[in-house]
């Protein structure tokens, strides 16, 4: 169904590097905000990309090392120097809560990276699927792509294909990693 809506102010809304023009207004008929209706759209999609990442990325409220010899806790939380996980502290093993929080916190990261570095207007398909790709690679690896520097240049077709270069550890083509890599290309591609 078709809203007509009443502009009352307008204002920017940055997203993807791009600033939008935006309107706040209400529905004629009914109580509403464009910018609420943008904000929820933004929320709607982080939820789902912390969906496609936890799923890719599994739970484990033990450190462990990932196929990479890489210590991990949670949702893939890479455990770096000077946090309170082992090996580098003594917590071996978190709370749900306490994987919840470094979740959130990575994916913010993730979601900041590809919201800064991608200067490309972007689906909700396409930024969900960068956002499962950062949050697993990092955001120097992307920083400095190939997937990045095609994508900024327009080019969404090559950018999916880099997807799939994205699928070893250490050298090593990882089953895991190909599977995921073909989910986020899919994903991409649905825009």
């Amino acid at each position: 169904m078709h809203k007509q809506v009443v502009a009352l102010a307008s204002g920017v809304f940055v997203a993807g590097g791009l600033a939008f023009l935006y309107f706040r207004g209400r529905d004629s008929g009914a109580s509403g905000d464009v910018l609420s209706d943008i904000a929820d759209s933004v929320e709607a999609v982080a939820v789902s990309a912390k969906n496609l990442i936890a799923g890719n990325e599994g739970l484990s409220l033990t450190a462990y090392q990932d196929s990479g010899g890489a210590w991990t806790i949670g949702y893939g939380h890479l455990i770096r120097a000077g946090e309170r996980y082992y090996p580098y502290g003594p917590v071996r093993e978190i709370t749900l809560q306490e994987a919840n929080q470094l979740f959130d916190a990575d994916t913010a990261v993730a979601t900041r990276a590809v919201d800064t570095l991608v200067v490309v207007p972007l689906s909700d398909n396409q930024r969900e699927a960068l956002i499962s790709f950062v949050f697993n690679v990092g955001v120097g690896a992307f920083q400095s792509s190939t997937l990045l520097r095609v994508l900024n240049q327009g080019n969404f077709a090559q950018a999916a294909a880099e997807f799939l270069r994205w699928n070893k550890d250490d050298g090593v083509v990882v089953d895991g990693l190909t599977a995921r890599r073909e989910r986020e290309r899919e994903l991409f591609l649905n825009a």
